[in-house]
């Protein structure tokens, strides 16, 4: 298993920052130098729905909506590796002003840590400071 997490700070509203979580046709607008191509078939995330997307260091992958809870401001998606998943879970917890985004990728199954070492720890850890900063700056100036 692999994992890495990451939260920000973020000093504006955490309904913005939910809409950016749940609404991939936002995903590129908000974080252009990162999501290259979403396609999702619906507007918001659902429950069981899949998707695909293409990003800046990634060739284009597939992922299902596993969770989406509104009241806790956590979404999780899943993505399949080869005898194994790469696992995002995305939340919004309020804080004094403002709120922290809080973000964990975990990947599991017998080649997560050959596939950290070659990929993840480059194009995901590596990604994650400049895709926070963009919601960020998205969310604080909205």
């Amino acid at each position: 298993m692999w994992t890495t997490e990451l939260t920000t700070t973020i000093n504006g509203s955490a309904a913005t920052a939910w809409e950016v979580l749940i609404t991939p046709g936002l995903w590129a607008q908000v974080d252009s130098g990162h999501y290259k191509e979403v396609m999702y078939p619906q507007k918001t995330l659902e429950v069981g729905m899949k998707g695909k997307m293409k990003t800046e260091k990634s060739p284009a992958f597939s992922f299902k909506v596993v969770s989406v809870d509104a009241t806790k401001q956590e979404v999780v998606t899943s993505s399949p590796i080869p005898a194994g998943a790469l696992t995002l879970t995305k939340r919004l917890v309020p804080g004094n002003s403002g709120f922290q985004f809080q973000e964990e990728v975990t990947a599991t199954g017998p080649f997560a840590g050959l596939f950290a070492k070659i990929f993840f720890e480059k194009q995901i850890k590596g990604s994650l400071p400049a895709q926070h900063e963009a919601i960020k700056k998205y969310v604080e100036s909205n």
